[in-house]
Formats: structure tokens, sequence, C-alpha cells
């Protein structure tokens, strides 16, 4: 069904004050994990939402590169998000940010696109940005053109929502 859809369903079947979500190969630091974690719990956040640095675009692809920063560019212009780095794989929230998560309806990879933007519209003031640092040696997958355009589908159904 999709990450989008699989995250829904674990974070659903879980009980807690605080959740926190990444990718499967869990791409950033223990510290960046931790950090995020610390900013829900200690700044009171409804969510905590991962940021990569500019280090972290000079590791990956220029294909990559070019893809996030045309994604950034619209979340900006298009969808005015509060944080435009929507597809860093880091992101904590606590029982609101939980009520929140589960309104999303995307089942692919841009669920993050669609959190942010009902976090904006929720929660603006209680969203904070983290920086996040990649664990040395990590490989990051490619994105093939199939995926980018159902992906696309998924954004334009966002924009007009």
């Amino acid at each position: 069904m999709g990450k989008g859809y699989a995250l829904r369903f674990g974070i659903n079947q879980a009980d807690s004050d605080y959740y926190i979500i990444t990718d499967i190969d869990l791409p950033y630091t223990a510290s960046s994990m931790l950090e995020i974690l610390k900013r829900i719990h200690l700044d009171g956040a409804i969510a905590a939402i991962g940021v990569r640095s500019k280090e972290y675009y000079s590791k990956i692809p220029v294909a990559r590169k070019l893809i996030s920063i045309v994604l950034r560019t619209f979340n900006k212009v298009a969808l005015r998000l509060i944080i435009s780095d929507t597809q860093c794989g880091l992101k904590a929230f606590n029982k609101i940010g939980k009520d929140i998560f589960m309104q999303t309806t995307v089942e692919r990879f841009l669920f993050d696109v669609e959190f942010i933007k009902l976090l904006g519209r929720h929660a603006s003031k209680s969203t904070l940005k983290q920086k996040v640092v990649l664990r040395e040696g990590i490989e990051l997958s490619s994105i093939g053109l199939s995926s980018l355009l159902h992906e696309l589908k998924d954004y334009l159904r966002l924009v007009v929502t």
C-alpha cells in the first residue's frame, strides 16, 4: 500500500506520549533522533520535523538534489508550507500530533507533505524544525521515473485540496 499507509497503520497501533518516524534504513545519526525527541518533550511542541543541512545535499547524487530543490520550492510557493523540507525522513510528534498525522490520506511517499500541510493548519506555532545529520556511509536509493510520476499525481491533489 505504500509508506504513508504503513506508517499510519503502525502509529495507529501504538499508544505512547511520543512518536518518532524515520526511514527503514535509519539514515540519521542516533544523536539526531534523540534531539528531535527532546524538542517534543522539553519544548512542549506538537511536532518536530527534521530538516536536512547543506552538508546533506553535498553527499547526494545531482538528480536527487535537483528533485529536492524543486520540491522545496513548490512547497514554499504552491502550498505555503511552514517547513519546506518535507522529505527529511525523521519526524517526531506527541499525541496531538498523532491525531493530526492520522488525518493524512496519501498512501505513498508524499504523506510527509500532507502531514506538514495539516500541521500548518492546526499547529503551526507548535511545530519546530530540527537539524539532522546523516550517518556516515549511508547510501541513498535512487528514485525511478514511474515513482516520480505517481508522486506528482499525489502532489497535485494536495495543491488543490
